[in-house]
């Protein structure tokens, strides 16, 4: 796990679906709201990697998981984006 960045990736989705079913579960108020939740869902992952990029790992394992964090973080920007787009986009064609 050490010198793969792709197995603490998996780990975090896994943590991010089971803490999302968990306060879907307890009805947890802000998940009712569509926009609480898409951030939720996109921007989960990249802020725990973001805080365990500050920790204190080894040299080469930093490097591939530094390269990881910004390509996940710019892809969830690019996907909150889309997603707010095209859920603006549903609720104007609504009315």
């Amino acid at each position: 796990m050490r010198n793969n960045p792709f197995v603490t990736l998996l780990l975090l989705c896994c943590v991010e679906i089971m803490l999302y079913v968990y306060c879907g579960y307890i009805n947890f108020v802000p998940f009712g709201d569509w926009e609480f939740s898409l951030a939720f869902l996109c921007f989960f992952i990249p802020v725990i990697s973001v805080i365990i990029n500050f920790c204190p790992m080894d040299s080469s394992y930093r490097k591939a998981f530094r390269y990881l964090t910004v390509f996940m973080v710019i892809v969830s920007i690019i996907i909150f984006i889309g997603f707010s787009y095209l859920l603006a986009l549903g609720k104007a064609y609504q009315h």
